[in-house]
């Protein structure tokens, strides 16, 4: 059931994401699989995409304080008040989570969110009807390989 709930809320925000307009700033953590949530809105795993007014483009910063990362821990780490735009296009923050207790849960569920997204690739590739060639997915976290 779990994997099921993660796997939609992971299409929705990468549905939402394709069709928002607007300046793009892509949220990240270490490690990834945070929560991202903006004003009271869940904005999915990191790595995630939020858009901001397209209008931020002309401005110096983007405040991206009303951002916060929640790992499964209960870790928690708000994202800067200061986010240099880029006239270049998006612009992608990444925060560390905080050095308390429970990092190897964190470590576990982000290894859980990748198989996930990879699972949700392959399903996405198989519906097009595309062969396959037998893939190995592996991942560092905290220093340790974890492959699938």
């Amino acid at each position: 059931m779990f994997k099921i709930r993660a796997l939609a809320v992971l299409a929705a925000v990468s549905t939402a994401a394709g069709c928002s307009s607007g300046y793009l700033v892509k949220l990240d953590s270490t490690p990834q699989g945070a929560t991202v949530v903006c004003s009271g809105t869940d904005q999915g795993y990191t790595p995630t995409a939020v858009h901001y007014e397209k209008s931020a483009e002309k401005h110096s910063y983007i405040d991206a304080s009303n951002c916060i990362a929640k790992w499964q821990s209960g870790a928690k780490a708000t994202y800067p008040a200061h986010l240099k735009v880029s006239p270049e296009g998006p612009i992608t923050s990444t925060i560390a989570r905080p050095d308390v207790p429970g990092y190897q849960k964190d470590a576990d569920f982000a290894a859980k969110v990748e198989r996930m997204k990879h699972d949700k690739n392959f399903a996405q590739k198989d519906a097009t009807g595309k062969n396959h060639s037998s893939t190995m997915l592996c991942s560092y976290v905290g220093g340790q390989q974890t492959c699938l």
